[in-house]
């Protein structure tokens, strides 16, 4: 068998493999956060800033930042979804900011053990989190189709 093409094959298949495992796992713990969110308790919350700001790929990111209280402390937050924080859309951005002007009042949901975990916006989590782990699964079977591509190879190749 001709190693020096095969190990390049088998580097690739198992960068697959490890990068869409590792894909897998964070979406996982995301889609976990997704679920759990749906339970957390809501309060009122003072928007401080809203703005857009433009990505360096020309993407528009609305950033809303937020102060609530809960126990006594103040809880600065900036999360606005746990998913989707940029578009190419720049009236979806608009409409955003404009519905969080600052010194508004907003409902923010809040994780009770840890309240600086926020979201203005829990509504879609589980759905888009469902998809995510799909597209780690993707890659490692990619990597598994290679590694096997590569195992079926002749010994003459």
């Amino acid at each position: 068998m001709n190693y020096v093409l095969l190990i390049p094959v088998l580097i690739i298949a198992l960068g697959f493999i490890i990068m869409g495992a590792l894909a897998a796992a964070a979406a996982l713990q995301q889609l976990k956060t997704a679920w759990a969110m749906q339970d957390w308790p809501s309060t009122r919350a003072e928007v401080r800033s809203s703005r857009i700001m433009v990505t360096s790929r020309g993407y528009y990111e609305p950033r809303i930042e937020y102060a609530f209280t809960v126990n006594g402390q103040e809880i600065l937050g900036k999360r606005r979804a746990l998913y989707l924080r940029a578009k190419m859309d720049r009236v979806w951005a608009d409409t955003i900011v404009s519905e969080h002007p600052v010194g508004g009042a907003v409902t923010v949901y809040y994780d009770p053990k840890n309240p600086r975990q926020c979201v203005l916006d829990r509504e879609n989590a589980r759905a888009v989190g469902a998809v995510m782990p799909f597209v780690g699964f993707g890659f490692a079977a990619i990597g598994l189709a290679l590694l096997d591509y590569a195992a079926g190879l002749p010994s003459g190749w």
